[in-house]
């Protein structure tokens, strides 16, 4: 069947009817999900993918050869600098604030 087919039929019956689709009737609409019905179907799978990731990750962790990657105050903490005149060593850090040891 062609659209002319539908267009046709359309327009002789006049336009206050609806355009009837090629699959009405055919058992396609029948299959069609409520609005609720197509979260659920997209959630439960998607948190029991997210589950099933933290788990292996857990039992098989990322290994890198730069663990301080992200961790940006953890890469100041051992090395001697150099602040105005004075050597100092990062003994510490806790989120933006670095603790520091004067050296002599």
């Amino acid at each position: 069947m062609n659209v002319l087919f539908f267009l046709n039929t359309y327009y002789y019956h006049g336009a206050p009817q609806p355009l009837s689709l090629p699959f009405e009737g055919h058992g396609i609409s029948q299959y069609a999900l409520a609005c609720e019905h197509q979260l659920i179907a997209f959630a439960l799978p998607s948190l029991a993918s997210i589950v099933a990731f933290r788990e292996f990750l857990k039992r098989r962790p990322i290994e890198t050869d730069q663990p301080l990657l992200n961790q940006r105050t953890a890469q100041y903490v051992g090395p001697v600098d150099t602040l105005e005149r004075a050597k100092v060593r990062v003994v510490a850090a806790e989120g933006v604030i670095l603790e520091v040891k004067r050296l002599v």
